[in-house]
């Protein structure tokens, strides 16, 4: 900055801003800078409304609402309605409130402290109303001290310019009418929906349990409400936790409100809603010792006979839901009090029809709340609650939609979308549901609020009784994951029934289907079950014959199909139960996840280029080529640099990294602040220690796939970073390392399955010869000593077979990956690494991960990490 347009200033003067504009710098206070920039105003309206809007409101100036508009606009033409109403409702507004608040505080006009004005929140409704909320003692001491009016008007003043009304609440545990008004408006109780015309219930949802806390924290507003043949549908929702946990904040909210009441908080009135919904544990339903800590506000819920009860099991991970198993005596055996339990197990069913790329517990909570709006709003499913009463034992609601329709586009196939409904708990002749032979079915529409909005869904809503046919559903997803496999080569026949040996040790032997899968000339027999699988579980299978894996594990069930799983005579699926599986700490930094794309900036060739032309700043130095995958780079070169990086060099005076810096927000609306993963972004600008190389592996590829990356290049958070010597590929690549990678994969509903450095690689036992070296840095190496002379001579053969041999980069073997392990030289490897594991070249994968199971136990304060002036590989691990 030139010294013409610098200003000294001491403590006590007047605020002075300094505000950036096509590379010039403009210093002065707000009034100052106002007058300024007033031949640029416009140009500043057009591309940083928001800055220039703020900058006016600090300066008085007049026309400070139109600019108000224009910044709404522009934050609505650029990310939608939704983005614009969070803006304008958290950022513009809710800022001014808590500016206003701490003036008051700070000038002795509010006893109250200063936190006080933080906590304020800001509902931005549909009806055109700015709810305020504040903390019971701050609107208190508002009201006492007279500043109630004066701070309303204010607040009404800055909503102006937008059209909306402003209350303020008290929020307290639970809302109540309002105590300060402009203008006096109805009562949440008295409220009318602009839609249907109706007066529309509120919904509670008590949770109860760890498992039912889990899923609560996903539970947000509707994406849908349903769209009955009486054209009458709810709008929108808000949201509201109870106590109050920093759990994100819905940005759009309606007349309407779903509170959720956790664990610690008493209960509401209850006939003040519609619909009231319990997340359960299992243990709180079939464990009597610990159900007396929640009896009472189960007790109280089903006491209001005025409203729609529904019980909401808090769905295991590990296993099917006890209290809709046939055992369940709390069940079978007397009456619930609520109306209907609803299947949340359809959320890990192969037929989901939600969202795909949703984990579990947000498929769970997705259920949850559809089923709340489907019994709150006026159509048949509400009628059917409040006119019958139920004899079924286990009356079940289930839900289920169908594809997005178009106008035009799309015709309702009831047997998909019931399709979408059968789950571990449920199994029935859908055939007959559209012809009334369940208690309750109805077709409904789905009027989509949120990113689907303009589509229409339809769906079916039934309750049915809880008449699960394990059997029945497993085969159908066998015949469904048999259709979308490639290369289907296995056929299923008819097989026995499921030996006792096997069934005595699960514990759900209901949720079990045995079928023979022929291929060629030889059968298998599978038990596909219920619950996921540990090792007394596979034991027992292998000890009949029979392979055991749990009907989500489509991954292994596709591989027996396909006959990608190896001929082993001990079938060790994908999803296994681990017990006392720990980190071992000597395996630290063993390996680190590639780069946070948001803690770097892209760069194209040119532009690297054009950097390099310019001069030779040091943020240039830093730049690096991007691997973004296992292939060699197609096309034109990817680069990236730190953002923090850029922004020191800007900072330094480099014009070059400033031009960057408005070029990015100019195109990209990029902002620069702290990395996410800092450590990753240092270890992989970082140099390999001495005597190591740098390998990088493939996210969540089983075998394991890695590549040795040149100097020049940082990899994507697709992959992990590993140094070391030959160790790396001849110990990752061998069949001991696939089969702890293979069990130690997070899985999800959502995405694919993936590596973590905790569960993977720090709990991997890592023996001698093989080394884990620390460098000063703390940084470590896998490294092999020289006391196993052949199995050094073949890892250092395997390495350079990957890495320097043509023929072999070129053939068929190398690009499928997953024939690698079929080379005679990665299996003479394989069989000296189950050596020096003891034991037996043809060791099962079974056998392989029990013994790995017991050394991670042994290892877990053993075998401190070697520095790196020691030498390695002098013991024998035993």
């Amino acid at each position: 900055m030139s010294p013409s347009r610098t200003r000294r200033i001491q403590i006590g003067d007047s605020w002075c801003d300094v505000f950036l504009w096509n590379g010039e710098h403009h210093v002065g206070e707000p009034g100052e800078l106002w007058e300024i920039l007033a031949d640029v105003r416009g140009e500043i309206a057009a591309h940083a409304p928001i800055s220039l809007l703020d900058l006016a409101l600090f300066a008085g100036a007049g026309d400070w609402q139109s600019l108000a508009r224009n910044a709404f606009s522009y934050i609505q033409g650029r990310f939608g309605d939704e983005k614009a109403r969070l803006w304008r409702s958290d950022t513009f507004i809710r800022k001014f409130v808590i500016l206003h608040l701490r003036r008051l505080i700070q000038a002795g006009d509010l006893a109250v402290p200063f936190k006080m004005a933080q906590a304020v929140e800001i509902d931005d409704r549909s009806d055109g109303t700015l709810s305020i909320e504040t903390p019971e003692p701050l609107i208190n001491e508002l009201v006492s001290t007279g500043r109630a009016d004066q701070i309303l008007r204010e607040l009404q003043t800055v909503a102006d310019p937008f059209s909306l009304t402003v209350e303020m609440f008290a929020d307290t545990d639970l809302p109540t009418a309002p105590l300060v008004t402009a203008p006096s408006t109805e009562g949440p109780d008295d409220r009318v929906d602009t839609v249907g015309g109706f007066n529309r219930p509120d919904i509670l949802i008590v949770v109860l349990g760890k498992r039912a806390e889990e899923i609560a924290r996903h539970l947000g507003p509707p994406e849908w409400v349903p769209a009955w043949s009486t054209g009458q549908a709810p709008g929108r929702y808000a949201v509201k936790h109870f106590p109050a946990r920093r759990y994100p904040r819905t940005a759009s909210l309606g007349e309407a409100t779903i509170h959720i009441v956790h664990g610690g908080a008493d209960l509401p009135q209850l006939n003040r809603y519609g619909v009231l919904i319990a997340i359960v544990d299992d243990e709180y339903l079939v464990d009597g010792s610990i159900r007396k800590a929640a009896v009472h506000k189960l007790d109280q819920l089903t006491s209001e006979k005025g409203v729609i009860r529904l019980l909401a099991p808090a769905l295991p991970r590990d296993r099917p839901a006890r209290v809709m198993s046939a055992r369940n005596s709390w069940i079978r055996y007397g009456d619930t009090g609520f109306q209907a339990l609803l299947d949340t197990s359809t959320a890990r069913s192969f037929f989901w029809s939600g969202n795909p790329r949703r984990a579990l517990d947000r498929r769970i909570a997705d259920i949850i709340i559809g089923a709340a709006v489907l019994s709150a709003s006026p159509g048949p499913l509400s009628e059917y609650f409040r006119s019958s009463a139920s004899d079924l034992r286990v009356p079940l609601l289930t839900l289920s939609l169908e594809v997005p329709r178009q106008a035009g586009g799309h015709r309702f196939e009831w047997n998909s979308a019931v399709m979408g409904m059968v789950s571990e708990a449920i199994w029935s002749d859908h055939s007959g549901w559209s012809r009334g032979f369940t208690p309750f079915s109805a077709r409904f529409g789905a009027r989509w609020l949120t990113q689907h909005a303009g589509f229409a869904r339809e769906g079916v809503v039934a309750v049915l009784e809880a008449k699960p046919d394990f059997k029945r559903f497993a085969r159908s997803i066998l015949d469904g994951i048999r259709e979308s496999a490639k290369g289907y080569r296995a056929n299923f026949v008819q097989t026995g029934p499921v030996p006792q040996a096997l069934s005595q040790v699960l514990e759900f032997p209901e949720h079990v289907c045995g079928v023979g899968l022929q291929r060629d000339d030889r059968i298998r027999n599978l038990a596909l079950i219920g619950e996921t699988p540990n090792i007394r579980i596979i034991k027992a299978a292998a000890d009949v014959g029979w392979a055991v894996v749990r009907y989500t594990d489509h991954e292994t069930i596709r591989e027996l199909l396909t006959a990608e799983r190896r001929g082993d005579s001990v079938v060790l699926p994908r999803e296994i139960q681990l017990s006392n599986v720990c980190r071992i700490p000597h395996n630290r930094r063993l390996a680190t996840r590639g780069i946070d794309p948001r803690d770097v900036i892209r760069l194209s060739e040119q532009q690297v280029d054009d950097l390099r032309q310019k001069g030779r700043d040091a943020f240039v130095e830093r730049i690096r080529q991007y691997r973004a995958a296992i292939a060699e780079n197609e096309g034109p070169a990817k680069y990236v640099v730190p953002r923090n990086d850029i922004a020191d060099a800007a900072a330094r005076g480099s014009d070059a990294a400033a031009a960057l810096l408005r070029q990015l927000e100019r195109e990209h609306s990029e902002q620069l602040r702290s990395p996410k993963r800092w450590s990753d972004l240092q270890t992989a600008w970082s140099v390999p220690p001495d005597g190591s190389i740098r390998f990088v592996i493939a996210d969540g590829r089983v075998p394991v796939v890695l590549i040795r990356l040149v100097p020049s290049e940082v990899p994507a958070q697709n992959f992990f970073i590993v140094d070391g010597d030959a160790a790396v590929p001849a110990l990752l690549q061998s069949q001991v390392f696939e089969v702890w990678a293979r069990v130690t994969l997070s899985r999800s509903t959502s995405w694919m399955s993936r590596f973590s450095v905790s569960g993977t690689f720090e709990t991997f036992p890592v023996v001698p010869p093989f080394e884990l070296m620390r460098q000063p840095d703390g940084a470590s190496a896998l490294m092999l000593g020289y006391s196993d002379k052949m199995l050094y001579r073949l890892a250092r053969d395997w390495l350079t077979l990957l890495s320097e041999d043509p023929d072999f980069r070129r053939s068929a073997e190398y690009k499928r990956r997953n024939r690698l392990r079929d080379h005679p030289l990665r299996q003479e490897l394989d069989a000296a690494i189950l050596d020096v594991y003891r034991l037996p070249p043809n060791a099962s994968d079974l056998e392989i991960l029990e013994r790995l199971l017991s050394t991670n136990d042994s290892l877990q304060t053993s075998l401190p990490m070697r520095e790196n002036s020691e030498s390695a590989g002098q013991g024998r691990w035993s």
